[in-house]
């Protein structure tokens, strides 16, 4: 399967150290990875099919990435094309922001996509983006958490399927695992608290298991809320 990784922090930071680690994980070939961070609101994404261990424009992004979120996927395919556009994470602007989602599993979904994208994961990326807006027009008080739970929901009431996901609006992190495990570490910086999350442990440090089938939200670099069992 592929596999996720994610950084929050309160400052923006770097991942020099864990992502060379994940992306060791992409031993043996898989089918391309991707790193994607922002710079404000705006988000940059870089993806190739090449093998990240020896390419030399991981290693430049992997510099160039500092921001207060990164999202990290390799991918193995399941469906789809094996091609850059197909690798994670995706972008979608909403709310004068842009999205990042990367999955893994598989979803039986027949949904269009709206994104840079054909396979089951950006399919399911815009479909949660739909119910993410259907949920926010139907009152003025709706935040983005309950928002973010309503649209998971739906998800795995119409389409099943097995779901980890990270997704991010530029300001929070939000993790979801149903079927794999998916940990998460703590670290202090000089600066304050930066958690990281991974379907690998990347260390021999203390990471925790995330329990599944619930949607955690993690805000600058602290765990802000983690919801009742979705399923």
């Amino acid at each position: 399967m592929c596999e996720l990784f994610g950084l929050s922090c309160n400052r923006k930071d770097r991942a020099t150290f864990s992502l060379p680690l994940f992306a060791k994980y992409h031993e043996p070939y898989w089918h391309g990875w991707g790193v994607g961070y922002y710079e404000g609101t705006s988000a940059k994404i870089v993806k190739n099919t090449d093998d990240p261990n020896f390419s030399e424009s991981f290693r430049r992004t992997v510099q160039n990435a500092r921001s207060n979120v990164i999202i990290a996927h390799i991918r193995l395919a399941t469906t789809g094309e094996v091609c850059p556009e197909n690798c994670h994470p995706f972008r979608f602007s909403y709310l004068n922001r842009d999205w990042l989602f990367a999955h893994n599993g598989t979803i039986d979904i027949d949904y269009p996509s709206y994104v840079d994208g054909t396979n089951d994961s950006a399919r399911a990326f815009s479909f949660m983006m739909d119910k993410i807006d259907e949920y926010l027009r139907r009152g003025r008080f709706r935040g983005i958490y309950p928002a973010v739970k309503y649209a998971t929901r739906k998800l795995l009431e119409t389409y099943g399927g097995r779901v980890n996901y990270l997704l991010s609006d530029s300001n929070a992190l939000f993790a979801f695992c149903n079927y794999r495990r998916m940990y998460m570490l703590r670290r202090e910086k000089d600066y304050g608290g930066a958690i990281l999350i991974s379907t690998q442990r990347l260390t021999d440090e203390n990471w925790i298991e995330i329990p599944k089938n619930r949607v955690l939200c993690v805000l600058n670099g602290e765990v802000f809320v983690m919801s009742d069992e979705i399923a």
